[in-house]
């Protein structure tokens, strides 16, 4: 039979459960009494070993009524642990500082290196702003690049976008013309990755990349072009073909140009399009 260790009494069905009456421990009561006297708030307010301010504890054994105090205390009572803590403490603070500043002179010499701000004025804006340049170029009056262009950063940004686009979907919006987004390798294939102008071969390992027989995505009508009023159909499957890069960059933003091939079928001279066999041109053709 198990007894409780606090009352002596022992434990039966009535005052403990079946598993303190196989393995030992406390009855109900004392357990309970137990619970109680750990629970701080239920023994009352006690003063701060710190502060001596009276505070109500949540465990029995709370002995401070803050963080604060407790970490006050700890260094009243142990000085060279304390001060020791604190030397490290800066001493890692010093370290991960030295560490920022290294990384902030190592950027600063290839960004400054040899180099001063010089005042300037946007060519389109009119608004003078200070751009780096070599000290070499100033003693020899070299403005760099392109000499009377000269812009500020929100004018570049403009001047590319509008020049450049960064890809068809901003063309399109710039100019207003429609985009549908759709795999280019589809255009390609329906090609038989052949160029549309020459008759070239363009692999398909060759595809972003400088050689003169890479195979390149061409808008057949132009987005930025105008005809009689009438805008380009935009980026869809009826108005791109396959080009090789070295048709694509003679063509440019003008016309269909005459293929260069004579095994290609040469443009009809009474129509703007032509006879050219690619599957796009009649959708074009009757919006013309």
């Amino acid at each position: 039979m198990r007894i409780c260790p606090v009352c002596k009494n022992a434990l039966t069905k009535a005052n403990a459960c079946e598993l303190r009456i196989r393995i030992g421990g406390y009855c109900r009561p004392c357990n309970a009494k137990r619970s109680k006297d750990y629970r701080g708030h239920l023994q009352g307010p006690r003063p701060c070993k710190q502060c001596k301010i009276s505070f109500e504890p949540k465990l029995g054994n709370t002995k401070f009524c803050s963080e604060k105090c407790r970490s006050s205390f700890w260094k009243v009572n142990n000085p060279e642990r304390a001060e020791r803590k604190r030397l490290n403490e800066i001493k890692r603070i010093k370290q991960r500082l030295q560490k920022v500043e290294t990384e902030r002179q190592r950027y600063y010499k290839i960004v400054f290196y040899q180099k001063i701000f010089q005042p300037c004025i946007c060519t389109d804006c009119g608004i003078e702003f200070e751009t780096l340049r070599p000290i070499e170029w100033i003693a020899l009056d070299i403005k760099g690049g392109c000499a009377s262009k000269q812009r500020c950063k929100p004018c570049q940004r403009i001047f590319r976008l509008l020049n450049h686009g960064g890809g068809p979907k901003r063309r399109c919006k710039i100019y207003g013309v429609p985009y549908k987004a759709f795999n280019a390798r589809t255009i390609f294939e329906s090609n038989n990755w052949t160029c549309c102008l020459c008759g070239i071969s363009t692999p398909e390992v060759l595809r972003g990349t400088y050689e003169d027989n890479a195979p390149e995505l061409d808008h057949i009508w132009p987005l930025s072009v105008i005809r009689n009023g009438i805008k380009s159909p935009g980026h869809v499957k009826s108005n791109c073909w396959l080009l090789c890069r070295k048709c694509n960059g003679k063509k440019g933003v003008k016309d269909v140009p005459t293929p260069s091939n004579q095994s290609v079928p040469a443009f009809d001279s009474g129509s703007i399009l032509g006879n050219h066999p690619h599957p796009g041109l009649a959708a074009i053709e009757g919006t013309l």
